[in-house]
């Protein structure tokens, strides 16, 4: 049986919970880059902002239709547009 002293382990601890942090802001970052091409929206595009009402206030894309996704009536709410609006 191997034996590792405390002072060791407490080290390897560290080591590797240091490895994990990077790891994840990495693909984190890697995540959050912009796209290479731009999207192109059309006169008949909709964008639908899903953050609360407070959130929409403090600022979204202009022509954005606010439909909070943590609201229990968002899948109405959607339903309701793509009926109103014809959606691909």
């Amino acid at each position: 049986m191997l034996l590792v002293s405390p002072f060791r382990k407490q080290l390897m601890k560290k080591a590797l919970t240091a490895l994990v942090l990077a790891v994840t802001v990495v693909f984190g970052l890697a995540a959050c880059s912009p796209s290479a091409e731009p999207i192109e929206l059309t006169a008949g595009t909709v964008v639908i902002d899903v953050g609360t009402p407070d959130e929409y206030g403090a600022g979204h894309l202009d022509g954005a239709i606010n439909a909070e996704v943590q609201s229990p009536t968002f899948d109405g709410d959607v339903s309701a547009l793509s009926q109103q609006r014809s959606c691909r």
